[in-house]
């Protein structure tokens, strides 16, 4: 089962400002966001969902298990 419903991720393009080939790639955890589109889609998901998706849920989209973000986090080892 899918987080989003149809038609939400067009909706929170629209809502934030951002193309949907990049919101895609940031849900898929393909690509990063920035402080300025983060707190964008931070406000755009409270308009489309009706409660936000957390600015550092945005901010730390690869590694974050929030379940609007696909795919799974990426957790980097540290050595030592």
């Amino acid at each position: 089962m899918s987080f989003w419903k149809r038609g939400q991720l067009k909706e929170l393009s629209d809502q934030a400002g951002v193309s949907q080939p990049a919101l895609s790639d940031i849900i898929h955890r393909r690509r990063g966001v920035g402080r300025d589109r983060a707190l964008r889609l931070e406000a755009a998901s409270e308009r489309v969902l009706g409660y936000a998706i957390p600015v550092k849920d945005w901010l730390m989209n690869k590694i974050t298990r929030h379940p609007a973000f696909y795919g799974h986090p990426a957790f980097h080892k540290v050595k030592g």
